[in-house]
């Protein structure tokens, strides 16, 4: 006998919102990434450069199509500096776009392959913690 899997009966969206357990994860790695990213930039007031940063400024500050560097993340940089020149902001900007993007990546397992309880906490541990 086959057992049909929980998600079978709703979209991807829709089994995140409607299912209680997948709910449950969702609020849990919003709230832990919001105190976690409180909690860093307490500890960690000031974004960390190194040699390859000033690679990237620098080429985003002149607006330069070829670097040393793959170009991409100086044009984000440069287009970011347009809609504000706060650090936090970009810190920020980049922090909740990496959990959105594990918060996707945890969604879409359980959605695919609907993991045991053990496998689920265990990867949302590795995730989020």
């Amino acid at each position: 006998m086959t057992t049909i899997p929980i998600t079978a009966n709703y979209s991807f969206l829709r089994s995140i919102v409607q299912i209680r357990d997948h709910r449950k994860y969702l609020f849990l790695g919003l709230g832990v990434s919001i105190v976690s990213f409180i909690l860093f930039k307490l500890l960690y007031p000031y974004p960390d450069f190194f040699s390859d940063s000033y690679s990237y400024l620098e080429a985003a500050y002149f607006n330069q199509d070829i670097a040393i560097w793959p170009i991409g993340y100086s044009k984000f940089l440069w287009a970011f500096h347009y809609l504000t020149h706060s650090d936090t902001a970009f810190v920020a900007f980049q922090y909740f776009f990496l959990q959105i993007s594990a918060l996707y990546l945890f969604f879409s397992i359980l959605y695919l392959y609907q993991p045991s309880e053990v496998t689920k906490k265990l990867l949302f541990a590795f995730l989020f913690f």
